[in-house]
């Protein structure tokens, strides 16, 4: 995490944006480590769609987009393995009983 926010300082990001990414990151590893997550390398697209789901509907649409953009950044830097799909950008997975219908806008 510590890489991705120095990249943030030296791109002379506001101090209150670090702030907000920080605490968006320790969420996600909170997150991470509530369903078992230990190794970054096991992030899959499942993991970050499931993450989004639980984002619902406490934080608002504008909410769930930073989050978003925070993983996307983070991961963007930390070069995941190829097997990594894409993060969302607009919305988790709609749910349709006990099954998840992905839309085709992501």
């Amino acid at each position: 995490m510590e890489p991705y926010l120095e990249m943030l300082r030296v791109r002379n990001y506001a101090p209150s944006t670090i702030k907000g990414c920080t605490h968006i990151l320790r969420r996600f590893f909170a997150h991470l480590q509530t369903v078992g997550v230990a190794d970054l390398r096991a992030v899959n697209q499942d993991i970050i769609e499931a993450y989004q789901r639980k984002l619902l509907p406490p934080p608002r649409r504008q909410h769930r987009a930073q989050h978003m953009a925070t993983l996307r950044g983070f991961f963007a830097i930390w070069k995941p393995p190829a097997k990594f799909c894409s993060i969302p950008r607009r919305r988790a997975p709609a749910q349709v009983g006990n099954a998840a219908v992905c839309p085709s806008a992501f």
